[in-house]
This record gives structure tokens, C-alpha cells and sequence, in this order.
């Protein structure tokens, strides 16, 4: 009985990674397809590249700060009352990430009034 779990763990590891490769291969064939067919009709091709290397590394680090805190946060409250601890820690955590997503977001818009 025991091989047959192990059996059944593998196929359904091989299915989600069979599933994950088969998605990405027909999104690049798609989008491929797609590039092909705009230069076929002589459209000109615009990549948009709005998100530039700084700001998107400010936005991890800004988000990863805020889910640092959201963990330690949902720490101290989970130990120090009544309240459930893994309910603490999502709640925290998402309300930090928020946060942190947020304030990333106001700091784009200044940078963006800063730069015009």
C-alpha cells in the first residue's frame, strides 16, 4: 500500500510540472505566433518596458520589508494574546505587504513628478 501513495505523490508531481511547462511553451508559442503576424502585416513591434530596473528592485525590497514586518508583527501578536497564530501571521503579513505595496506606490508617483 505504501508504493502505492509514493506512486500516486509522483504522478501528481509529474502533472503539476508537466502542467506548468505545457502552460508556459503554449504562451510562448502564442506570443510568437502573435509577433509573427503584426510583422507579416508590417506593424511595427513596441515593447513595452514601462517598469524600470531601479523602481522594480525598490518595489521587492519595499514589499519584502513590509512582509518581514507583517512576520514579526503577527509574532508578538499571536504570543502575546488570544488570538490564533496562523491567523495572526496572514493577517499581518497581508496587511504589511499591503502596506509596503502602497507606500511603494506613492514613492513611484513622486518619482514620476520629480522627473517630468
Amino acid at each position: 500500500m505504501n508504493t502505492l501513495e509514493e506512486i500516486t505523490g509522483l504522478i501528481a508531481v509529474i502533472g503539476v510540472f508537466g502542467g506548468i511547462i505545457l502552460s508556459l511553451y503554449f504562451y510562448f508559442r502564442a506570443r510568437n505566433k502573435e509577433r509573427m503576424a503584426m510583422i507579416e502585416k508590417g506593424m511595427e513591434l513596441k515593447f513595452n518596458r514601462r517598469v524600470n530596473k531601479p523602481i522594480r528592485t525598490l518595489k521587492t525590497g519595499i514589499f519584502l520589508i513590509g512582509i518581514a514586518l507583517g512576520i514579526f508583527i503577527g509574532y508578538l501578536v499571536g504570543s502575546n494574546t488570544d488570538v490564533n497564530e496562523v491567523v495572526s501571521f496572514f493577517v499581518m503579513i497581508l496587511l504589511f505587504g499591503g502596506i509596503a505595496l502602497s507606500l511603494n506606490y506613492i514613492l513611484e508617483l513622486k518619482l514620476k513628478k520629480y522627473e517630468e
